[in-house]
C-alpha cells in the first residue's frame, strides 16, 4: 500500500504534467508506457478506496451490532433491576420488623363462638397474635427458599 502512496505522491508532482504533455516524450511508446503507468496508480488508488469501504462498512456493522447489544444488555440489566427491587420489597414485606408489625398487627384475626352475657351465641373476633404471625412469614420465606415446592 505505501508503494501505491509513493507512486500517487510522484505523479502528484511530476505525471500529470508528463501525461498532459505526451508529445515532449521521445516516443509514443514512452508515452503510452507513461499513460500505463497512470492508469495502474488509478487502478490501484480505486482498489485501495474499495477496501477502504469494504472495511468502512465492517466498522459500520459492528458499531451498529455493538448499540443493539448495549441496548438489548441495557434493557436485559433494567429487566434485571426491576426484579431485584421487587425482591428486595418481597423480602422486607414478609421479613418481621418494626414497620411490618406495624403493617400487620390488628390485619388478621379469627372467630371464636362464645356467649354473650345474655347467653345468646355470637362470634368474637380475636387478632391473631404478633408470634404467630412471624410464624406464618417464617414458613412463607422457607417455602419461597425450595422455589415454592412443599
Amino acid at each position: 500500500m505505501s508503494d501505491i502512496v509513493e507512486r500517487l505522491e510522484y505523479t502528484a508532482k511530476h505525471g500529470l504534467t508528463k501525461a498532459a504533455d505526451a508529445h515532449r516524450y521521445a516516443s509514443h511508446a514512452e508515452a503510452r508506457d507513461e499513460i500505463v503507468r497512470l492508469n495502474d496508480i488509478a487502478m490501484g488508488l480505486q482498489t485501495l478506496c474499495d477496501q477502504q469501504a469494504l472495511e468502512i462498512g465492517r466498522l459500520r456493522a459492528e458499531v451498529e451490532e455493538a448499540r443493539a447489544n448495549s441496548m438489548s444488555n441495557w434493557g436485559q440489566r433494567e429487566r434485571a433491576e426491576a426484579a431485584e427491587a421487587e425482591r428486595d420489597r418481597l423480602r422486607d414485606a414478609l421479613t418481621p420488623s418494626a414497620e411490618t408489625k406495624a403493617a400487620y398487627i390488628g390485619e388478621f384475626h379469627f372467630g371464636i363462638r362464645c356467649q354473650d352475657e345474655d347467653g345468646n351465641e355470637v362470634t368474637r373476633q380475636v387478632p391473631v397474635p404478633w408470634d404467630t404471625v412471624k410464624e406464618i412469614m417464617a414458613a412463607i420465606r422457607a417455602r419461597a427458599a425450595l422455589g415454592g415446592k412443599p
